[in-house]
């Protein structure tokens, strides 16, 4: 299914021009400089279009630094970040046109159409709503967060950092965690997902208070937050840009999660959009735990290249009709909307009925509240339900190691957990989205707990 663009064109230049891109934040006197001069006749013919960088709020050498570092860790990358470079065309009549000539121009190693995004929608016991969040029960109802609560380490122990990349959250509500400010990270607020942030910071570590809802990892070192959505200029998607300062912004250690909740215009994963991809595969090889929602398009994602990062699909919060595991979320009147699929699919959570904070989409899905700082809701849903449950668990997972270990579980092992132990995906729907996460028995399996572990498949215990 195409998608819709933003009618702006991203191109890729010679990686090995990287000194350039160090030196130039005009792309026209570094064409000229790099001999690229096919693209400087293309660009002298447009003298109006705006270009800037991709990575735009981050210096150039800082992102060089970055991806050094990442380098030294043994995860050289394919492509510089300061190679991309965003063309906005969207005054051009033949964009089309101008798009395939930059396709064939001597000096630019790709060019593709920029595709819009969205977010990919559709004492614990003292929490009011608590009881009604089925995500934290035992397997294979839910993922065990109340049996991982048990251990000191359980909640997130204070020890593991969390970033949520979207582009909007009611930061006052009343269970949304205290939020640090991360220096140079954007946070630009699109007042229409405002709902959605918020949601997902409820899910993943809603404060452990007197009201509400209480998270999976109500207990992490800290909680920011960076936007993808530009006030200035009111576009979205900038996921590359604002990923790279939360990696620029210097308060990240290995082992900390960024959830990553964006899908493009064909309800397709962030790392789908090779800018995107490059960014990711930065912040893995930097050691941080990425977790992508898998998007709604019920579509066969394949086999994509590996960016190390966690993608997670939705399945209904129901248990299949056997009662050993939770089938496919797809919904019946719109079978074009569901859970993304395919071997690229991690691990999987619910994708409906999730209750956590914020107002609903319909009156009877509310379970009280009158403003926007104290509502929740019973309906939130999709991949990016699905994707909150999964970051919050590997908050959990990673504390529990953290405390036991006395190191961070790396990006290829926390993958291979989810990818190994949990409850089954339900028999009633095709599609592969794996397994879902089960807190105790991932402990178990890798002796964080006094139980007796079975032989690891696949995971370096360290």
């Amino acid at each position: 299914m195409p998608g819709k663009e933003t009618g702006c064109i991203v191109i890729a230049l010679p990686s090995r021009h990287v000194d350039l891109f160090v030196k130039h934040d005009d792309i026209r006197p570094l064409a000229r400089e790099a001999g690229a001069t096919a693209l400087e006749r293309v660009l002298e013919e447009y003298p109006d279009l705006q270009i800037e960088r991709v990575v735009s709020s981050v210096d150039a050498q800082r992102i060089v630094d970055l991806e050094r570092k990442g380098s030294e860790r043994g995860y050289p990358h394919n492509r510089t970040l300061t190679a991309f470079w965003r063309i906005d065309a969207s005054g051009v009549a033949d964009r089309r046109a101008l798009l395939e000539r930059l396709q064939a121009t001597d000096g630019v190693e790709f060019a593709y159409e920029e595709l819009a995004g969205s977010d990919p929608l559709v004492t614990p016991d003292d929490d009011v709503h608590a009881g009604q969040q089925l995500h934290l029960a035992s397997a294979p109802i839910g993922i065990d967060a109340r049996w991982a609560w048990a251990d000191p380490a359980g909640d997130g122990a204070g020890t593991v950092g969390f970033v949520d990349l979207e582009q909007g959250w009611t930061l006052d509500h009343e269970d949304v965690p205290a939020i640090v400010v991360l220096p140079g990270v954007p946070r630009d607020v699109n007042a229409g997902s405002s709902s959605h942030g918020t949601a997902v910071l409820g899910i993943v570590a809603g404060v452990d208070n007197t009201v509400g809802i209480v998270g999976i990892a109500p207990r992490p070192a800290w909680v920011s937050v960076a936007s993808h959505y530009r006030a200035a200029n009111g576009t979205s998607g900038h996921v590359a840009d604002a990923l790279t300062a939360v990696l620029t912004s210097g308060r990240l250690s290995p082992g900390d999660v960024i959830l990553i909740e964006y899908q493009d215009a064909s309800n397709r994963p962030a790392e789908t959009d090779p800018v995107i991809w490059q960014a990711i595969d930065r912040a893995t090889a930097l050691g941080m735990i990425v977790i992508e929602a898998a998007g709604n398009g019920n579509v066969d994602l394949g086999v994509n290249d590996d960016s190390r990062a966690i993608i997670v699909g939705a399945a209904h919060s129901a248990l299949d009709i056997i009662g050993t595991g939770h089938n496919r979320w797809v919904l019946p009147a719109n079978n074009h909307i569901g859970s993304n699929f395919g071997e690229r699919v991690d691990c999987y959570a619910y994708g409906d009925n999730v209750v956590t904070a914020g107002p609903a989409a319909t009156p009877a899905a509310s379970l009280g509240g009158t403003v926007l700082t104290d509502q929740y809701r019973s309906d939130f849903g999709g991949t990016s339900a699905a994707a909150a449950i999964v970051a919050g668990a590997a908050i959990v997972l990673q504390g529990m190691h953290k405390a036991k270990r006395g190191v961070p579980l790396s990006p290829e092992e926390m993958r291979e957990v989810f990818r190994t132990w949990g409850t089954p995906q339900g028999t009633d729907r095709a599609g592969r989205i794996g397994l879902m996460p089960d807190l105790k028995l991932s402990a178990e399996m890798l002796n964080l707990t006094t139980a007796t572990p079975a032989a690891p498949i696949g995971v370096r215990i360290v």
